[in-house]
């Protein structure tokens, strides 16, 4: 790689920045970033991260060297289809579509309830203030 400015130092340990990090361990950029996004979907499931959490040093993801070598050996005991589910659920358009869809319906439904509760109330003040008037022509 071409001057190499993915270097950052951070308590005096040396840190790479995602693509360098891949570089390192001979592995594509997608690779290894599909492994953070992976096991952010583990922990988010409640699960053990398979990769350790980078480190965030000005909005940009970072390994050091340790956390590449546990990394490499992590990749090793990586099989093929491991990662079938996420990648399924997240890369498909159609699972994506499919939820979207349902968020909104969800939306659309809460939507219809709090417009029928609002004309209800419309309706009953429009009542009172109808009975008002006709009380105070009546008087």
């Amino acid at each position: 790689m071409k001057g190499v400015k993915a270097i950052k130092r951070k308590d005096s340990i040396i840190y790479y920045n995602l693509r360098e990090s891949a570089h390192k361990m001979g592995k594509s950029y997608q690779y290894l970033y599909n492994l953070v996004k992976y096991s952010e979907y583990l922990e988010a499931q409640g699960k053990e991260r398979l990769i350790p959490a980078p480190v965030l040093i000005n909005n940009v993801l970072h390994y050091n060297e340790e956390d590449i070598d546990r990394i490499k050996e992590i990749m090793g005991t990586i099989k093929r289809g491991d990662m079938r589910e996420y990648n399924r659920k997240k890369s498909n358009t159609y699972f994506r579509l499919k939820e979207k869809t349902e968020r909104l319906e969800y939306e659309v439904k809460y939507m219809e309830e709090e417009r029928k509760k609002i004309l209800s109330r419309l309706f009953a003040l429009e009542r009172e203030l109808r009975d008002k008037n006709e009380d105070n022509k009546r008087s």
